[in-house]
């Protein structure tokens, strides 16, 4: 039951009914109050509300009682960009890939936590990595792009762009990356032809 429950509080979550996800959340805990999913849940649904302060204090409950979850450092990562705290977003994006330097989840937040961070070479690495383990995952051309973007290499940053817009479902950052190929287009169609 502890399973379909932590499903029902992460879709609650997502469908914005973080009441109904939190009072789940607290369901789990209870069935095993020394299990670290029922704080990373509590944590989850925390982050997803806007409520970042407390998020951290259950993600970090939840890491002291597993702190080879990788999940848990993820969304702590998550929680501490959110706050703007940079350098513990890092420590905890690199000890999620100590623990599992494969997984996609961590290989995205490394590669957008390395962009927000504006670690833009980093940001490709990751980016790259991201797509040699999942072609279609849309937040690698986003990270790829914007890297390129930074460097000034219209022609790299045009093509990862698209490719994100092409992928990525309707969001802010989806929006602001057509912002920046209409930006990129105007930019290279001023430019002298040979």
């Amino acid at each position: 039951p502890a399973i379909r429950m932590a499903r029902a509080a992460i879709e609650l979550g997502e469908a914005g009914q973080f009441d109904q996800a939190m009072a789940v959340a607290d369901s789990v805990y209870r069935i095993n109050p020394y299990s670290s999913e029922g704080y990373n849940l509590k944590g989850i649904t925390l982050l997803r509300a806007g409520r970042y302060e407390p998020a951290v204090k259950e993600l970090l409950t939840s890491i002291s009682l597993a702190e080879y979850d990788h999940r848990s450092w993820v969304n702590l990562a998550l929680a501490y960009n959110r706050m703007g705290k940079r350098d513990e977003m890092m420590t905890a994006l690199r000890r999620a890939q100590r623990l599992n330097p494969d997984d996609k989840n961590v290989l995205e937040s490394l590669a957008m936590g390395f962009m927000s961070a504006q670690q833009m070479d980093s940001a490709r690495v990751y980016g790259q990595r991201l797509l040699e383990r999942d072609s279609t995952a849309c937040q690698g051309f986003l990270a790829i792009g914007v890297s390129y973007l930074t460097a000034r290499d219209l022609v790299r940053a045009r093509q990862y762009l698209s490719k994100y817009v092409e992928r990525a479902p309707e969001s802010a950052d989806r929006r602001q990356a057509v912002q920046l190929l209409q930006r990129i287009e105007k930019a290279t169609s001023a430019m002298p032809r040979p």
